[in-house]
């Protein structure tokens, strides 16, 4: 079961509120002779939160409400930083450059999302993702598109992504 806490035999046996206070009042076990255990903690639920975002984010995308996933991927965006999943970045700066693609209404919100675009891209190079890669080539296909300067450029972005893609 999700969320299910599993406690120790002799601790099933303390009644709820009691159990939370037994915990909180135990020492720590082993001495901490450094506190990096607690950023490892925090990048770790910065990146459930993040992957989390990420998939609300998509979910409000599908239902076609484009603002309230760009928020949501923007807050994903925030907590991948924080936890330094560099991958996780790429996807996210990907997401939000088609989404600013599909839903600008002014050119400022394209040169927003190219950005967006461009950072996912450079990321996906350095980390070499060819998935990312193509998703951000994709980004950049549909940023070019959305404008409707040069739809050549727009689909050699697409066609490079597919050769990505089919690799």
């Amino acid at each position: 079961r999700i969320g299910t806490l599993r406690l120790p035999p002799h601790h099933r046996a303390l009644p709820r509120g009691e159990v939370r206070l037994h915990f909180l009042a135990q020492p720590l076990q082993a001495p901490v002779e450094s506190l990096d255990f607690v950023g490892t903690i925090l990048a770790a639920f910065a990146d459930a939160g993040a992957r989390a975002g990420e998939r609300i984010g998509g979910a409000f995308e599908e239902l076609g409400s484009l603002p309230e996933s760009y928020q949501a991927y923007q807050d994903a965006l925030a907590l991948a930083v924080e936890s330094g999943d560099a991958e996780l970045q790429s996807e996210l700066h990907s997401a939000i450059g088609i989404n600013q693609a599909y839903s600008a209404d002014r050119s400022e919100l394209l040169d927003g999302a190219e950005r967006h675009c461009r950072t996912a891209l450079d990321i996906s190079r350095r980390e070499r993702g060819t998935r990312l890669e193509a998703k951000a080539l994709t980004c950049l296909g549909e940023v070019i598109y959305a404008r409707g300067d040069d739809l050549e450029l727009a689909l050699a972005n697409y066609r490079q992504a597919e050769q990505l893609w089919a690799s």
